[in-house]
């Protein structure tokens, strides 16, 4: 149901889809011992929705011009009768939305629906809406391209001129970044834009460690050659197991940026490999 939004560097979509009844281990809807339907309780649905907030908020950019715009679907309508489900969640709705509204973007006025999935009118007003603000993003989006462009050039002139170092820290590149005069990226865009850069290639960021490979063919070259051909003078792998997992190489690349700042020596050297 949720449209295609290209991988860009832009808010993305997410549809939280939550039915009322409580459901038993097989999936059909728990009947009381007077022959109704059992509905959830507030505390459950908030409960769901917070839960899966939460989740939402640990995976976005941090930042206010990407935040995730989230939609809310109540499903069942067809056996909620006259209940005004979503009036009845109301007061939740609007506090878990204080909670969140610098992480997530919910609409408790019009982003919240009851849904009948047994009529097509009521499938097509959740749609209509959903896809009127996709269009609202995608027309933005030319903008936002344009900015993750102009930081591209930016990575690739300073490569040549060894302005920037292949690998950084995050800070400092956005430190870098937020003072170019020709950029002046908001801190708070830096993640979005870096992953438009990763899904293109351009750079490879890791995020446990808050560094980022400016020169992708330096890392090829340089950092996984040397690893897979010569030893490597660090304790971030326990050699004994033959394993180099991609921590270890998150640790390696901090140990030598931490180095290099405080010698000339690289880790990264021949050393005559025991007969």
């Amino acid at each position: 149901m949720l449209p295609d939004m290209c991988n860009r560097a832009i808010s993305p979509l997410f549809l939280f889809v939550w039915c009322p009844f409580r459901l038993d281990n097989a999936g059909r809807i728990i009947t009381g011992e007077n022959g109704r339907r059992v509905l959830k309780t507030k505390d459950e649905f908030s409960g769901d929705l917070r839960y899966w907030l939460r989740f939402v908020a640990s995976k976005a950019s941090p930042s206010e011009s990407f935040k995730p715009k989230v939609f809310l679907a109540i499903t069942r309508k067809d056996l909620l009768c006259n209940h005004n489900i979503s009036m009845w969640l109301r007061s939740d709705l609007e506090k878990i939305h204080r909670e969140f509204k610098d992480h997530v973007e919910l609409d408790v006025e019009k982003g919240v629906f009851e849904v009948n999935a047994t009529r097509p009118k009521s499938m097509a007003l959740l749609t209509s809406y959903i896809f009127s603000v996709a269009r609202t993003i995608l027309d933005a989006a030319p903008l936002e391209s344009k900015i993750c462009e102009k930081v591209r050039r930016f990575l690739e002139t300073s490569s040549s001129l060894h302005q920037v170092p292949p690998i950084i820290h995050k800070q400092e590149l956005q430190r870098i970044l937020s003072t170019e005069e020709s950029l002046l990226l908001p801190r708070d865009t830096f993640d979005a834009v870096a992953k438009c850069l990763v899904n293109s290639g351009d750079i490879i960021f890791y995020v446990s460690v808050e560094l980022v490979v400016r020169d992708v063919q330096w890392f090829g070259n340089k950092i996984m050659g040397d690893l897979l051909h010569f030893n490597v003078q660090c304790d971030a792998s326990d050699g004994s197991k033959g394993v180099f997992t991609a921590v270890d190489l998150a640790k390696l690349l901090e140990e030598h940026v931490n180095q290099r700042k405080t010698s000339l020596r690289s880790m990264f050297i021949r050393r005559e490999l025991s007969p």
